[in-house]
């Protein structure tokens, strides 16, 4: 199975004891890494690169790297405590695995701690919500909720978009979307990416 491929090559880079099956892998790695919020990150990213085109493992994968996250926040901030970049990648698989509601758990619990979002982290969470086919709120994040937290749009935000409109068919949006940007670039320099 490739999200045992995927452990397992995870598990390589932390010095794998021979003889082991993928899920006895995956418990060792968790009680030895270090306390190092990169550790998890990086293996939440081997998890997630371990898809496969067959859905049931893309499942597994996404399914997999949220109980791992679930256990890095259950142990608590006296081991490692995850930071933008694990949020990004675990609100990413619940939006994969159509659990779009945890997904948003964690970005209310983000904002009820306080922490501060920044465009990147938007950008993953627009790039998400696109990918599972919910473009309004995908638009609504770009169009009003980014100006709430203090960002405006980028390129990136209006470029994830336009290409879906346009993959979509809906190509007067996605040019309503451009004026848009326009209007919001001003002078800067802007960049359209054309698909």
């Amino acid at each position: 199975m490739a999200v045992h491929r995927g452990i397992s090559d995870a598990a390589a880079a932390t010095d794998v004891r021979p003889g082991l099956r993928p899920c006895q892998e995956l418990e060792r790695i968790i009680q030895e890494l270090p306390t190092s919020v990169t550790a998890f990150n990086k293996l939440f990213i081997a998890v997630g690169r371990s898809r496969t085109d067959s859905s049931s493992t893309v499942r597994d994968a996404d399914v997999l790297t949220v109980s791992l996250f679930n256990r890095m926040v259950r142990a608590g901030s006296s081991k490692v405590a995850p930071d933008m970049c694990t949020n990004s990648i675990v609100i990413g698989c619940c939006c994969h695995f159509g659990r779009l509601d945890l997904g948003f758990a964690v970005f209310g619990k983000i904002l009820k701690l306080g922490r501060r979002v920044n465009t990147i982290f938007l950008n993953q969470l627009v790039k998400d919500l696109c990918d599972v086919k919910r473009m309004s709120k995908a638009m609504y994040i770009v169009v009003r909720r980014m100006r709430e937290f203090r960002y405006m749009p980028d390129v990136v935000s209006y470029n994830t978009l336009v290409k879906v409109l346009c993959g979509a068919k809906r190509s007067q949006e996605a040019l309503d979307l451009l004026h848009m940007m326009l209007e919001d670039e001003g002078k800067q320099a802007v960049t359209v990416q054309i698909w």
